[in-house]
C-alpha cells in the first residue's frame, strides 16, 4: 500500500506542473463518460463510481452513457469522433485499448491516434467460475473433465480479456473448448448459473459477488498472486500453468486534441480520488487495485499493452475476425 501511495503522490506532483495551463472556464456544463459495456458490468460500476466522485470534485454533473457492443469498440468509436473539448470522455479497458487491435482485422477507431490518454484507474484480475454443483474443485479437475467429456466444454465470455484467458487455457492445456460470446460478463454468468454453459472467466468484481452469494464457485484467479478477497482461490500458475498472469485494467481517455490543461486537471482529480480512504475501502471490497498514471505514462502503457495482448492472442492461436 505504501508503494501505491508513493506512486500516486508522484503522479499528482507531475500533473500539478501542467495545471496552470488549464482554461479557467472549464467545466462550465455537464460532462459525459461513455462506457462500452452494459449496466451491471464492472465497467459500468467503476464508470459510475468515477462519475459520482468527479461530480463532487468538479462541481458539474458527470453522467454515464452505456454504449455496449464490439467489446467496447462502439463506445470507443463514438468518443473518437466527439468534440475534443473535455466534455466527452471514454471509460476504456484492456479490451478496446489492449486486446481488440489483435482480435479484429479492422477497427472503427485508432486506439492510439484517436485519443488523448487521461489516466489509468485500476487493475483487476479475473476469476474462472463454475456452478456450485460442478464436481470440478480445481483447475486440474476442470481440465480432466474437458479431456474426458464426450463433447467440447462450452465457455462464456463478455469481453476480449475473458475470451483471451479462456483461449490461453485451451491452447496451453490442449483441451477442446467452444466459446459463447455475450455482451457483458453478467450475461455469461447468468447462463452459467442456468446450466447453459460449462464455465466462464469473468472480471473479479462481478465474480466475487456471485461467489459471496453462493451462486457460483471460483476455482482459479488469473493474476500472479491470490486476491485477499478470496484468499483460498489458487492462481492459475499454482494449478499447473506456470507464468500465467493475466490482469485487466480500466482507465479514462479523451478525444485526440483535447486541451492539455483540461487533460491535466482531469488526470490530477482522478488520481486524487482513487487514493482516498473511501476509494481504498470500495476497491478492496471488490478486489481492485488503484493504479493512477499521468497522461504520458498512460499513453506509454497503452502502447505496451497492445503489444502484450498481441503476444497473448498469438500464443492462444486466436484468428482475428
Amino acid at each position: 500500500m505504501r508503494r501505491r501511495s508513493a506512486l500516486a503522490c508522484a503522479t499528482l506532483g507531475s500533473l500539478a506542473l501542467a495545471y496552470p495551463a488549464l482554461s479557467q472556464t472549464w467545466p462550465a456544463r455537464p460532462i459525459q463518460i461513455v462506457a462500452g459495456f452494459p449496466p451491471g458490468t464492472s465497467v459500468d460500476l467503476l464508470a459510475r463510481w468515477v462519475a459520482e466522485q468527479l461530480s463532487r470534485s468538479l462541481g458539474q454533473p458527470v453522467v454515464i452513457e452505456n454504449r455496449p457492443g464490439a467489446d467496447g469498440g462502439l463506445a470507443a468509436a463514438q468518443v473518437a469522433r466527439a468534440r475534443p473539448d473535455g466534455y466527452t470522455l471514454l471509460y476504456t479497458t484492456s479490451s478496446a485499448h489492449g486486446a481488440s487491435p489483435s482480435l479484429y482485422r479492422t477497427l472503427n477507431f485508432d486506439p492510439i491516434g484517436d485519443f488523448t490518454p487521461v489516466t489509468k484507474l485500476v487493475d483487476q484480475s479475473m476469476l474462472l467460475m463454475v456452478r456450485p454443483d460442478d464436481p470440478a474443485r480445481s483447475l486440474g479437475d476442470l481440465v480432466a473433465r474437458a479431456r474426458s467429456a464426450p463433447r467440447p466444454l462450452f465457455y462464456g465470455h463478455g469481453n476480449t480479456s475473458t475470451r483471451v484467458a479462456a483461449e490461453l487455457l485451451r491452447a496451453q492445456m490442449r483441451i477442446p473448448l467452444e466459446r459463447v460470446q455475450y455482451r457483458g460478463n453478467p450475461l455469461a454468468l447468468q447462463d452459467l448459473i442456468a446450466g447453459r454453459i460449462d464455465f466462464a472467466f469473468t472480471d473479479f468484481t462481478t465474480g466475487v459477488e456471485q461467489a459471496r452469494q453462493g451462486l457460483l464457485r471460483p476455482v482459479a484467479v488469473t493474476s500472479a498472486r491470490r486476491n485477499a478477497q478470496l484468499p483460498d482461490v489458487a492462481t492459475m500458475a499454482e494449478q499447473g500453468m506456470p507464468g500465467f498472469d493475466l490482469v485487466a485494467w480500466g482507465g479514462i481517455v479523451a478525444p485526440a486534441g483535447t486541451p492539455a490543461g483540461i487533460v491535466a486537471r482531469l488526470s490530477m482529480e482522478i488520481a486524487r480520488i482513487v487514493v482516498t480512504p473511501e476509494a481504498t475501502t470500495f476497491f478492496d471490497r471488490i478486489g481492485l487495485v488503484a493504479a493512477p498514471m499521468s497522461p504520458a505514462e498512460f499513453g506509454d502503457y497503452i502502447r505496451a499493452e497492445i503489444g502484450r495482448w498481441r503476444e497473448y492472442v498469438t500464443v492462444a492461436g486466436i484468428e482475428p475476425q
